[in-house]
């Protein structure tokens, strides 16, 4: 892969119409910007860029026209994608709806009320159903992840994969679940990262110091009913 993102590339605009705002974030293999979406009234949104020579480019193209089809209150919307060239490099881009916060940043700020909690679970629930039903994984279910944006929880839909779907992976964090190191994607992978999830919701920063028995994490003393059991089901 010959054309990288680079943070530097803020103040250029994609396609002619949508201006790199600020630097979000990314990776070896993609990263995102604000932008403003054109219209009778400038809209933020995210534009996700990743190198149209990447091993997984066409791929990733795909599901990002099958996700811009998808209707669902708890999934962030995908308006377009597109290509686009940019310092003589050729990338796929797709522009996603704009959110306030995340699960992440929340709770540095403080923690949630279990009525708060409850509420994620269900829309999380909702979404994920909804994606499963239509042969999806969303595979990356974790606080970062679990966006806050007009009073409701939702999912992004920018890394969808297809259930059942061969994929390599680099390496597992403390959300995934452990069936992922053998490449095969499957819903059940995201039931698991939402327990991981709820477990970091109810209790901060415990995900990230679960113990492990014969690869099961050992669930944390604690938790309230009926969160506990649901995260050991999950």
């Amino acid at each position: 892969m010959n054309n990288p993102i680079h943070p530097q590339w803020t103040g250029l605009v994609v396609d002619g119409k949508l201006p790199l705002l600020k630097w979000l974030g990314g990776h070896e293999s993609g990263g995102a910007f604000l932008t403003e979406r054109p219209g009778p009234g400038l809209e933020r949104a995210v534009i996700h860029l990743i190198p149209a020579d990447a091993a997984d480019a066409e791929g990733r193209r795909k599901l990002w026209a099958a996700a811009q089809g998808l209707d669902h209150p708890h999934l962030l919307r995908l308006y377009e994608h597109g290509q686009c060239r940019i310092d003589e490099g050729v990338f796929f881009y797709a522009v996603t709806e704009y959110s306030e916060d995340s699960l992440a940043g929340m709770l540095q700020k403080r923690p949630l009320r279990l009525e708060e909690i409850r509420e994620m679970l269900g829309q999380l629930v909702d979404a994920l159903d909804f994606l499963h039903a239509r042969g999806l994984v969303h595979g990356g279910v974790k606080p970062s992840d679990v966006m806050k944006t007009g009073g409701q929880w939702k999912l992004p839909v920018d890394h969808l994969l297809t259930a059942d779907s061969a994929g390599a992976v680099r390496g597992l964090g403390e959300y995934d679940a452990p069936e992922l190191e053998s490449g095969v994607i499957a819903p059940s992978a995201d039931v698991w990262s939402l327990g991981m999830t709820l477990v970091e919701a109810l209790q901060p920063g415990r995900s990230k110091e679960m113990d492990s028995v014969h690869g099961e994490p050992v669930i944390p003393e604690g938790l309230p009913h009926p969160f506990d059991g649901i995260v050991r089901e999950c």
